[in-house]
């Protein structure tokens, strides 16, 4: 091995020194997680994984960003086909992205494309 390789890293002027019991959250200024047991945590990934097979994400694609949204969804529900193209030259499309993403609202598909609507309605845009 080479004599840099065993070096410790020599810090550049823009790092802070780490503290060597400090753990890696403490490192980067997060706070760690409060402690849980393993049945807790069990529960927590349970209720997680059951949420992910109940639901997806929705992503509405647009070349209008402020058209642009996602919230998850039941699945099963039936999806917009297709685009469709508003006055501007905006267009929209529906796509199931598979897994439910974190912090989004939780909407039907319908209450989805109503946002959509009145989004696109409130931007004084018309469909084509």
């Amino acid at each position: 091995m080479s004599a840099l390789m065993t070096e410790k890293h020599a810090l550049m002027p823009w790092e802070t020194p780490a503290d060597e019991g400090a753990t890696h959250a403490e490192e980067i200024g997060m706070a760690e997680p409060p402690e849980q047991s393993l049945e807790e945590t069990v529960r927590a990934i349970q209720a997680d994984i059951a949420f992910a097979v109940r639901h997806t994400a929705i992503l509405v694609c647009s070349n209008n960003e402020a058209l642009c949204m996602v919230a998850n969804t039941g699945r099963g529900q039936d999806m917009p086909p297709g685009g469709c193209t508003f006055t501007d030259g905006s267009e929209v499309t529906f796509r199931d992205i598979g897994m439910p993403q974190p912090g989004v609202p939780l909407m039907t598909v319908q209450e989805l494309a109503r946002a959509v609507a009145d989004k696109a309605l409130a931007m004084g845009l018309v469909l084509a």
